[in-house]
């Protein structure tokens, strides 16, 4: 387990449960790893899933104007 310090017990997180055995995964997640600039962690869960673990502050920023930006497009 990773220790506690690394994962502060302030503030919230959001976690993201990703299949890697579902075709365009893995791709998807290095795409939502990048686009939270620093802000988040994958560890493994077991051989077939990954936790996309995103740090609160500036990553809800991100959050919110990606939602903006994708109502936008749409």
């Amino acid at each position: 387990m990773t220790p506690h310090e690394v994962y502060p017990k302030s503030g919230a997180y959001i976690l993201v449960i990703s299949d890697l055995r579902v075709p365009g995964t893995a791709k998807r997640l290095l795409h939502e790893l990048e686009a939270w600039r620093g802000h988040a962690n994958v560890e493994a869960v077991d051989d077939d899933h990954v936790a996309l673990i995103i740090r609160p502050g500036v990553a809800g920023r991100i959050a919110g104007q990606e939602l903006l930006n994708k109502k936008g497009t749409a």
